[in-house]
């Protein structure tokens, strides 16, 4: 029995006729100039009218990070998918369509991801009654995936080994378009509606034209040069210039199968129309240079104001602390050479200078200890949270010996970050629950962990004198303080420290509180091993 084209074409013919369009409709947007590293970083920063370029690509584009969530999804997404793709965003892929675990496309997801290669991928989803054609990309920084909904051309595939209607339909209502040539003359034999609508030319006009007349001029020759069939296997042929009847240049991605078409030997074609595609791929590129110089720019503004700051911070140093320590040292020597011959306020007066400047002396240090945590890099290992809290308590007993509070150790886990400034979180803390706890008859300090909305937090709890809620928004800011110097001493430099300390670490600090029942610090750290310790 023979099928036809409107001709005939073998049956032993048919099967290779369906892997050809097969695979005429797999990878149509290869993206291979472009890494995926820096097409993460540039869709998560494009204007609208970039945006707008991407929605209108034919295919389905999103953009994944190392934890698999998705940082972009393209207008295709909602088709394929029938979700809002700005409701995906920040959501983990796996947990949005938990079925495809352990399936194809999860497998290839992580291949891609654990050897950064690119890797394609056909995959059927149930759940969507969904064909996928993956084209995955992979960077450091996560996943860039090309996904064709190729359910049509899948559907038709065994549909068509059913009846010569069928097979006929995949080649006439084909959304892409076909045409049949004679492989030796390359006259059109045949071509779908596709066709005729997309190119402008007529059936008849196709039928009496070849397949050179629908190349510009520039690429006739090499048309001819590299159509020369080396054998029967089905392949993509790569991006050619097309012409339009109306004169428009448009660039399509052909792929050929070799066929029977009325016992003569032909060529089954399929042309993706990939300008829209080109033009996207051409804007990313741009993006990605101007990408790069802002980066360079910023990198250059960036030690600009680092090397500013050392010299802001030499210059604290050097000619701010000079006189403080002079105008103590000058007053020292006053009141001991001559203290007997002083009246007692002119004496009062001198001890105060000597404490004013002693505390200007150390809210100089303070704020340059501040201003350096903006600027150095952590020195992440591992910390046993139990004896570092242990040894900021014992140390801060010893500093004060008469401090009445007790406190109370909970569990506590070990975390991972720069031991050194996690001390000077749990120091600043802990020396501010002692300080506003000592009014109390029975001051009690308790350190621990607990569950919290946020996570797994840390915390300082104190019964001291609280504060009002309403101005917890400040406590973290420099020079904010909600007690006066009469009440409790300090500069208001401490919490926004910790503050700092904490968020450098990836972590969130937070207070509650009731005016004269006390106060609880919380925070958390990114990268706690959650192991408890006793």
């Amino acid at each position: 029995m023979l099928l036809t084209i409107p001709g005939s074409i073998s049956a032993e013919h048919a099967l290779a006729l369906l892997v050809g369009v097969a695979i005429t409709l797999l990878g149509a947007l290869v993206y291979t100039f472009i890494k995926g590293k820096r097409l993460s970083k540039t869709l998560t920063s494009v204007n609208s009218e970039s945006r707008y370029i991407f929605d209108r690509i034919s295919d389905g584009l999103i953009v994944l990070d190392s934890n698999f969530c998705y940082v972009y999804a393209n207008q295709k997404i909602k088709d394929i998918t029938g979700r809002d793709p700005q409701s995906l965003i920040g959501k983990n892929v796996w947990h949005e369509f938990p079925e495809a675990i352990g399936g194809q496309t999860y497998r290839a997801f992580n291949k891609a991801f654990t050897e950064q290669q690119y890797v394609y991928n056909l995959d059927y989803f149930e759940p969507l009654n969904l064909w996928q054609e993956n084209h995955i990309y992979p960077s450091p920084e996560g996943l860039t995936v090309f996904i064709r909904d190729v359910s049509g051309q899948k559907r038709a595939e065994v549909e068509l080994v059913q009846s010569e209607q069928k097979y006929k339909s995949l080649f006439e209502l084909n959304p892409l378009p076909m045409w049949v040539l004679d492989a030796d003359t390359l006259n059109f034999l045949d071509v779908n509606k596709a066709a005729v609508n997309h190119y402008g030319y007529s059936r008849q006009e196709f039928l009496g034209m070849n397949a050179v007349q629908i190349r510009p001029q520039d690429e006739r020759d090499r048309f001819l040069t590299l159509s020369r069939p080396i054998d029967d296997a089905p392949r993509t042929t790569g991006i050619w210039k097309h012409l339009k009847k109306d004169g428009t240049v448009i660039h399509a991605e052909v792929s050929v199968c070799h066929i029977q078409f009325e016992d003569r030997k032909a060529r089954l074609v399929l042309a993706n129309d990939v300008t829209e595609r080109l033009i996207a791929e051409q804007r990313i590129m741009e993006l990605n240079t101007g990408l790069e110089e802002k980066v360079k720019e910023r990198t250059t503004e960036l030690e600009r104001v680092n090397a500013e700051l050392e010299s802001f911070s030499y210059t604290v140093t050097h000619d701010l602390k000079a006189p403080l320590r002079a105008l103590t040292g000058l007053s020292k020597i006053v009141l001991q050479e001559n203290e007997a011959k002083l009246d007692k306020d002119s004496a009062g007066l001198l001890r105060e200078i000597v404490k004013i400047a002693g505390q200007m002396d150390k809210l100089i240090y303070q704020i340059l200890q501040f201003s350096k945590l903006g600027t150095g890099s952590l020195d992440r290992k591992a910390v046993e949270m139990p004896g570092l809290v242990n040894a900021v308590i014992d140390e801060l007993k010893a500093g004060n010996s008469l401090t009445k509070a007790e406190f109370k150790i909970g569990e506590l886990s070990d975390a991972k970050g720069d031991a050194a400034l996690l001390k000077q979180v749990w120091q600043n803390l802990c020396s501010n629950a002692v300080k506003y706890s000592s009014k109390k008859e029975k001051p009690v300090i308790e350190v621990g962990m607990t569950d919290t909305a946020k996570g797994k937090a840390y915390y300082v709890k104190d019964n001291g004198a609280g504060f009002d809620m309403q101005y917890a928004d400040k406590l973290f800011h420099v020079f904010n303080r909600l007690h006066t110097s009469s009440e409790f001493e300090g500069s208001g430099v401490g919490l926004a420290t910790v503050h700092r300390i904490v968020t450098k670490h990836g972590g969130n600090i937070w207070a509650e509180a009731k005016v004269g029942e006390g106060a609880t610090f919380y925070f958390t750290l990114a990268g706690s091993t959650g192991k408890i310790n006793f």
